[in-house]
């Protein structure tokens, strides 16, 4: 049986009320940022249906957007921050009528020196985006992507899998949004550890409208 003691209890409390009270603070001002936003969101194309690429009034409406992410891959232990880009367009495969899919493809890197474990990937992921006022969206769609994982002494690498859901806040011709995103990658393990890189990524970004 596994005993606990009063320290490890008063430590375990502490971070909890200090993590609540981050995602606090973070909701806080993410509904500030919406209070004060400026209606410029993205504009959904005059036709709807398949293949509006090839339409002469199709607009990609491309938008890139450097982002910072929380990325923890549990079965490696390991934690920490991520940096990336994204780039953006409106899908030039479907287009819905009332509100509309947006394409992107975003590069990811994370390292961790404890381990000297090293990760990255390279990802697309359309989202279904729900217009819920002329300042902000809420988005859920699925991500496809190949992650490279590698540690002084093996690397592996292959195609992963997930879903992800978003918030976007539009500021004119800025944007800014945070996106929660699970990565599985059963098939992807170090060869020593025989550990998958399953990964969350907590991403924050900020988007300029090209």
């Amino acid at each position: 049986m596994i005993e606990v003691t009063k320290f490890e209890i008063t430590v375990l409390l502490h971070l909890r009320q200090k993590i609540m009270k981050n995602i606090f603070t973070a909701i806080i001002c993410f509904c500030a940022f919406n209070l004060f936003a400026q209606d410029q969101p993205f504009i959904k194309q005059a036709d709807t249906g398949m293949l509006p690429v090839f339409k002469e009034n199709f607009r990609p409406q491309i938008s890139i957007a450097p982002q910072v992410a929380y990325v923890s891959l549990s079965d490696l232990n390991s934690s920490g921050i991520g940096y990336g880009v994204e780039l953006a367009m409106q899908c030039p495969l479907a287009c819905t009528k009332k509100n509309y899919i947006r394409q992107q493809v975003s590069f990811l890197t994370y390292s961790d020196a404890d381990l000297g474990y090293d990760y990255w990937t390279l990802s697309i992921n359309p989202e279904y985006r729900l217009v819920v006022t002329p300042t902000f969206e809420w988005a859920l769609g699925p991500s496809l992507g190949y992650i490279n994982g590698s540690t002084a002494d093996e690397t592996s690498a292959g195609f992963a899998y997930g879903i992800s859901t978003s918030a976007t806040v539009h500021f004119g011709k800025f944007m800014l949004g945070i996106s929660p995103r699970y990565v599985l990658a059963p098939d992807i393990q170090l060869e020593e550890s025989e550990l998958s890189q399953n990964s969350f990524q907590g991403i924050f970004k900020i988007g300029y409208k090209l």
